[in-house]
């Protein structure tokens, strides 16, 4: 199965609205005003380093997968992989995406664990840590069966369970404070 998630592209589309329309809005390159081919330069590596990460595809199978980009492919057991956790990937304008992270290292550099907001959807470092983001609720559904299905142990994030169990007790709560409301309306009405 090849997965492209197509959420990022959105929030990459408005980092690079703003740089196109900052390129032409400069006055003409010329060797005589530096501070405008510093600027071009800035706003290209800004755009190569924030946007051409996302343009990975991966390929899951039953023996592991591999990912690609740009004609450079890198295969991966899933035995190799350390980390295989389901949880918040990005949070754009406040909507959170929720996807599949992996890597091949359970700990950063600095001996912290490997967390998939901050390590993963900045990471230059593409063929180690990856990550699938559910489009949507049909495609999260398929490929946590197909994951299941090929004995693939996938954990929950802490961070994210917390968060979900959270929003499941306040959902709950506004729930019955919405009933006692319509029960105390009826009661109301009764009376009169």
């Amino acid at each position: 199965m090849k997965i492209l998630s197509k959420k990022p592209f959105i929030a990459d589309g408005i980092v690079l609205i703003p740089l196109i329309i900052a390129t032409f809005a400069y006055p003409p390159i010329s060797l005589k005003n530096p501070w405008i081919i510093f600027c071009l330069i800035f706003l290209f590596g800004l755009m190569f380093f924030s946007i051409l990460p996302h343009l990975r595809m991966v390929e899951l199978n039953q023996e592991g997968g591999s990912v690609s980009w740009f004609g450079v492919k890198r295969n991966f057991k899933w035995k190799e992989l350390e980390v295989i956790t389901y949880g918040d990937i990005g949070v754009v304008r406040g909507e959170r995406w929720e996807g599949i992270f992996f890597s091949n290292k359970a700990l950063t550099p600095k001996g912290k664990r490997m967390t998939t907001i901050e390590r993963i959807y900045f990471s230059l470092n593409i063929f180690e840590q990856f990550f699938v983001i559910f489009n949507d609720e049909k495609e999260k559904e398929q490929i946590m069966n197909l994951l299941k299905e090929w004995d693939v142990n996938v954990t929950t994030d802490r961070d994210f369970a917390q968060r979900k169990e959270h929003e499941r007790i306040l959902e709950e709560k506004t729930k019955m404070r919405e009933e006692r409301k319509r029960l105390y309306e009826e009661s109301k009405k009764r009376k009169r």
